[in-house]
């Protein structure tokens, strides 16, 4: 049963992430020729960006985690509604950005999200303690939840600092609001509920030795102080931010590799029971999460901290980096494992290869013309073109399969 409705709730998620995929395919497109439907590329950006974040990853969070850690839970009921009534906030907010952009509607739509994590949160948050999980995972969990209600307090700062400032505090203190929101999203949401659901695969609930912990409070320390790497840009003393940024950021690094090395038996428990295709997803998806804290750390001087702010390019591989190739990586890896996307056939498996593919094929493409920009050399030669290809192989990738899970999930339904 509880299987059934996690496969349902995915594959809702995967709909949408076809959709976002979609969405940024057609933006990319836009740079080729033109397109009439997109007639203000701003407005189809933030329905792009925006259900990216609520209907992707929130949703396929939302269905994983409670697959994970409320597995008998009497608020199905509520959790049910939170669901459904969330898709459709989704799919009228993507149409009144396209059309209308930001305005009181997508202002009260946006407002209903956040509610509903809110109640999201703390519903699991209690259920959770009358189920016994692995407690690395659960303390990683209780952080993740803890991230995800912080970072809407990025979001409701803005209204009295568009109310209450003016000229140019006014525009940057509405940045760093978004950017707070963002930070504590990829940083601190995205990555804590992948690492709680990978570290809930292993079936051992007894008390840990802090030892084994400790690293799990520290790398949520060190991810509350990497904001400053966000914010440096706003203030004049922004050498002393970027310091703070570097010493968050090592330690970052170094307490996310020690979380693996210290829980090692752990680790090697989880991988031998994983499935191939699983392992290569989790690898991939964890060697992009150091690469991203590498990032992190190299950013530390001036001049490379101000390329990674002021190009477009950069600041989009960045994103997609943390967003596509940890999260989406990851999360796609644990709804195989858990059945919920279902690969039975070689070729579902050149699919799901197809995406990887396309996702770092575009990441290397941006960093590549990223630092193109910042030489003051030539562009890629049809990069345009190229990075729509890849776009669009990975829309293919995601149509085939949902039809193909559409398809094995009614079969399964009439067995």
């Amino acid at each position: 049963m509880e299987e059934a409705v996690f496969r349902k709730r995915f594959l809702v998620a995967l709909f949408n992430f076809l959709v976002i995929a979609s969405i940024g395919t057609l933006l990319r497109y836009v740079f080729i020729h033109e397109v009439k439907i997109v007639s203000d590329y701003k407005n189809v950006l933030h329905a792009h960006s925006h259900i990216a974040m609520m209907g992707w990853v929130f949703m396929a969070l939302f269905a994983s985690l409670l697959f994970a850690f409320t597995p008998q839970t009497s608020n199905r009921k509520l959790y049910h509604i939170l669901f459904w009534v969330n898709q459709v906030n989704c799919l009228i907010l993507i149409v009144n950005f396209w059309i209308h952009g930001y305005d009181v509607v997508s202002i009260i739509l946006s407002t209903v999200y956040v509610i509903i994590t809110y109640l999201f949160a703390v519903n699991i948050f209690r259920d959770m303690k009358n189920v016994l999980v692995n407690p690395i995972a659960e303390k990683l969990v209780q952080f993740a939840l803890f991230f995800l209600f912080l970072s809407t307090m990025g979001l409701w700062a803005i209204g009295p600092v568009l109310t209450n400032l003016h000229g140019s505090q006014k525009v940057i203190w509405y940045y760093l609001m978004v950017q707070f929101y963002i930070h504590f999203q990829y940083n601190g949401w995205f990555i804590f509920s992948c690492l709680a659901l990978f570290f809930s695969l292993h079936k051992n609930t007894s008390a840990v030795n802090k030892f084994y912990m400790q690293p799990v409070y520290w790398i949520a320390a060190s991810a509350l102080t990497t904001y400053c790497l966000s914010i440096f840009w706003g203030f004049p003393d922004y050498h002393f931010f970027l310091n703070i940024s570097f010493a968050a950021a090592f330690f970052q690094l170094f307490f996310t590799i020690q979380l693996f090395q210290k829980n090692i038996k752990v680790v090697k428990e989880i991988f031998s029971e994983l499935k191939s295709g699983v392992k290569i997803l989790f690898i991939i998806s964890f060697c992009a999460l150091i690469i991203k804290q590498l990032l992190q750390v190299i950013i530390i001087y001036p001049e490379m901290a101000h390329a990674s702010f002021v190009l477009r390019n950069y600041v989009i591989a960045y994103l997609h980096l943390n967003f596509l190739g940890v999260t989406t990586i990851f999360i796609l890896g644990y709804a195989w494992q858990k059945n919920a996307l279902i690969i039975q056939s070689g070729f579902s498996r050149v699919v799901i290869g197809a995406i990887v593919c396309s996702i770092f094929s575009i990441e290397l493409l941006l960093s590549i013309m990223g630092s193109l920009s910042w030489a003051g050399m030539n562009t890629v030669p049809l990069f345009y073109q190229l990075v729509f290809i890849f776009s669009l192989s990975i829309v293919f990738s995601l149509l085939f399969l949902l039809i193909r899970n559409i398809v094995l999930k009614m079969r399964i339904k009439n067995i």
